[in-house]
């Protein structure tokens, strides 16, 4: 009877089914879709590393590795040093009096964490290789200073070279090691890269901690 009613209707299941080469588009672009799924003292941070992946891919491919830090912790750094950190607050924040608990806004980044490595200049098999080991545990980010423009914001950053459990940890393949903390609508968060340059060309501010 199934057979039957198949060859019954068969003009019209022909002409509503997809066709070869846009079924086989459709399941390329659900593939890509899921290979590319990104699964980051007071001037002291513990922060966990973390291996971002897609959980639903057996690959485990690897976008980034990072040290993700709690941002009320680098909020309350950012309060604790108001007072050097005045000019910033003032664009940032304005001249209202700063809160209790996190600094809110779309312009202040949430995600915070230090990049350790990224695809685009590590192979997934180093990434693997190098920061495996070091999944959930501890290790400590000190803040040197904050530098910024009217675009983005970040804190300079120093990682430890072991975590808290006397493992070794990698240097970072990132040249300027910081935290992106604030980062205007008009502006992508991987600009504060080129802050150290632009302090030098006096197109941005840096204040050192001491």
């Amino acid at each position: 009877r199934l057979c039957a009613l198949i060859e019954k209707y068969k003009p019209l299941l022909l002409s509503t089914a997809s066709g070869v080469t846009e079924s086989s588009d459709a399941f390329v672009e659900q593939l890509q879709k899921r290979v590319d799924v990104v699964n980051g003292g007071p001037e002291e941070i513990l922060a966990e590393r973390s291996m971002h992946d897609d959980s639903q891919s057996k690959e485990n491919f690897v976008q980034l590795v990072s040290l993700d830090i709690p941002v009320s912790a680098i909020h309350e750094i950012i309060k604790s040093k108001a007072g050097e950190l005045r000019a910033f607050l003032d664009n940032a924040w304005g001249n209202k009096e700063l809160p209790e608990g996190n600094m809110s806004g779309d312009d202040f980044v949430v995600n915070t964490h230090v990049t350790m490595a990224h695809r685009s200049i590590v192979t997934q098999g180093n990434m693997h290789n190098l920061y495996d080991k070091l999944i959930g545990h501890q290790v400590e980010v000190r803040v040197e200073a904050m530098t910024w423009n009217d675009r983005v914001a970040a804190l300079v950053v120093k990682v430890a070279e072991v975590c808290k459990q006397n493992i070794p940890v990698p240097r970072p393949h990132n040249e300027f090691c910081h935290v992106t903390v604030w980062c205007t609508s008009k502006a992508n968060t991987f600009e504060s890269n080129s802050l150290p340059q632009l302090v030098d060309k006096g197109s941005a501010r840096m204040v050192e901690f001491t």
